[in-house]
Formats: structure tokens, C-alpha cells, sequence
């Protein structure tokens, strides 16, 4: 997935959980941690400088770690990283879960596996779901009071992401129909169709 939809969607999350009981002054910390988080795995660009093949070796790897810290002091939390702990790392889950469901899969077992396991369902960049992602934080900037459209808004992602997966598998059973069927007669049926 695209860096800007993995930040969108940590920003998405992060509204989403923002919990009942929290002082109104700390959601935009809290939506610029979600944020900063979801995109921070993506900083491994800096790997594509030693060439594309280290790049393509370790993108999506190993590039998670002091991710809370590190945005509690550049966002001043006054509470400290803890109060950012969850939403931190509820946005690097995110961003694994986001790039899992593409079909580069991303080395969730690194380093004791270089496998990129993926669902392949999703685009790298999709733009169905990044504006379901910006239609729920502009409908959350305009309904301020409640989490609802921020919590739609990720279950119709959800969704989405379930009827991809539905007609990646409907593809794929016809494509295996087809390459089962006998040549000369696919080519019959080729044949018959140009005339």
C-alpha cells in the first residue's frame, strides 16, 4: 500500500479508538500519532540508495522500533509516550495488515523469515480505499462529536477488502476452469469468436 493511504488510514484508526472520556485538546496528538506511525515503516526507502536490489530485499522488513517515543516528543505529549503507546502501535499493526492484503506481502516473521506472505487482494495504491479512508476523516472533521463516521468508515473497509478477496478467488477458479480445458477446442472457441 501507498505511504499516504498507510497514513491516512493510521490517522483513520486513531479517531476511530480516540476514547470517550479523552480531553478534547489531545485528539489532534493523538490523529498526528496514528498518523507518523502508520507511515513510519515506510521510511526504509532510505535502503533504495544502496541500489533496488537491497531495496526490494529489505523493504517492508525490518524498519519498526521506538516509534511511540520518538512522536510523544516531537508531538509534546505531555503525558509522555505512554499516552501514545497504543495508538503507535495499533498504527504499525495497521501498516502491516495494509500491506499484507497487496499482493507484495510484506515480511511480517522478519528476521526469522524473509517470506512475504500476502493476501493479494488489493492494489498497491487503491484509490477506492484511500477515499474511504478520506471520506471518513472528512466526515469525522465535520461530526467532531462522535466516532461514528470513523468507525463506518473502516468497516466498510473492511468490507471492501472482503469483496476483493471474493473476486480474486472468483478469477482465479476461472482462470484454473480455462487452463483445464482442452487446446483445440479453446481454440475452436477462439476461432468461432473472430468470425
Amino acid at each position: 500500500m501507498d505511504t499516504l493511504t498507510h497514513a491516512l488510514s493510521g490517522a483513520l484508526l486513531a479517531r476511530a479508538t480516540n476514547p470517550k472520556d479523552a480531553p478534547p485538546r489531545s485528539l489532534p496528538r493523538r490523529i498526528a500519532a496514528g498518523f507518523f506511525a502508520c507511515a513510519a515503516p515506510d521510511l526504509d526507502f532510505v535502503v533504495g540508495f544502496l541500489g533496488p536490489v537491497q531495496y526490494l530485499e529489505l523493504h517492508r522488513g525490518p524498519t519498526h522500533s521506538f516509534v511511540s517515543w520518538i512522536l510523544a516528543k516531537i508531538l509534546r505529549e505531555p503525558r509522555g509516550w505512554r499516552a501514545l503507546y497504543g495508538v503507535t502501535a495499533l498504527g504499525i499493526a495497521l501498516h502491516i495488515a495494509g500491506d499484507w492484503i497487496t499482493s507484495f506481502g510484506t515480511m511480517m516473521f522478519w528476521p526469522l523469515s524473509d517470506a512475504r506472505p500476502g493476501l493479494g487482494s488489493t492494489f498497491i495504491i487503491d484509490l477506492w480505499f484511500s477515499g474511504i479512508i478520506v471520506s471518513g476523516l472528512l466526515l469525522s472533521a465535520f461530526f467532531r462529536g462522535t466516532r461514528i463516521p470513523s468507525i463506518a468508515a473502516a468497516v466498510v473497509l473492511a468490507g471492501l477488502v472482503f469483496f476483493q478477496t471474493l473476486q480474486k478467488e472468483k478469477a482465479l477458479e476461472f482462470a484454473r476452469a480455462l487452463a483445464c480445458r482442452p487446446k483445440l477446442l479453446l481454440v475452436d472457441e477462439v476461432a468461432s469468436g473472430l468470425t
